[in-house]
């Protein structure tokens, strides 16, 4: 497990990446008719905040070895456009070649959840890794921290079980977050 903090400078630089990110899958949505998915400021900066500490980590990690890493989300951010079928990161050493998604949620959300359909998709194009964090976010004080609490490879992942997520969606689940899933069923329930 790695927690990255982010405070001041760029918190608030990642900040304004996150609502531009924001405001550019508005306009996509809007030229489409049609969402491809439900955009949401908080959405937007789980993606920026928690991609941005894991190329920290990465960085920190492979520092003496790392003769590559591409961050795509930046690209894509930069270039305003999708590159289909690339992984978010990848790190290339002298020995090793890593693609890997970066799935990061909100503070409390259920922990190390990928869409079946999704691990096939990464599958297909050749990923390697998952890369799970969760962000804690204190906007008031202009501070962050990401905590990268799980690296798995991808044939890993696809041989953990299968639970639903919170919208009934089929999720392999790492099953050292099994426990926590069901707990938070039963509390929603309680609730609900």
């Amino acid at each position: 497990m790695t927690i990255i903090k982010m405070e001041g400078s760029i918190f608030r630089k990642l900040e304004a990446k996150a609502k531009a990110d924001f405001e550019r899958w508005e306009e996509v949505n809007k030229a489409k008719k049609e969402k491809q998915c439900f955009n949401s400021i908080k959405s937007c900066r789980v993606g920026v905040f928690c991609e941005w500490a894991v190329k920290m980590h990465l960085l920190n990690y492979y520092k003496f070895d790392l003769l590559e890493l591409n961050v795509f989300g930046e690209k894509e951010r930069h270039n305003k456009k999708q590159f289909r079928g690339k992984p978010d990161i990848e790190v290339i050493t002298s020995t090793k070649h890593i693609k890997a998604e970066i799935k990061g949620i909100s503070e409390g959300q259920p922990k190390s959840q990928v869409l079946t359909y999704h691990a096939d998709k990464y599958h297909k194009n050749n990923f390697t890794h998952l890369i799970f964090c969760e962000l804690f976010l204190n906007e008031e004080n202009e501070v962050a921290e990401v905590e990268i609490y799980l690296i798995e490879q991808l044939r890993d992942t696809v041989r953990n079980p299968i639970y639903k997520n919170l919208y009934g969606k089929e999720c392999y689940t790492n099953e050292n977050f099994i426990n926590t899933l069901k707990n938070k069923k039963q509390i929603r329930s309680i609730v609900d």
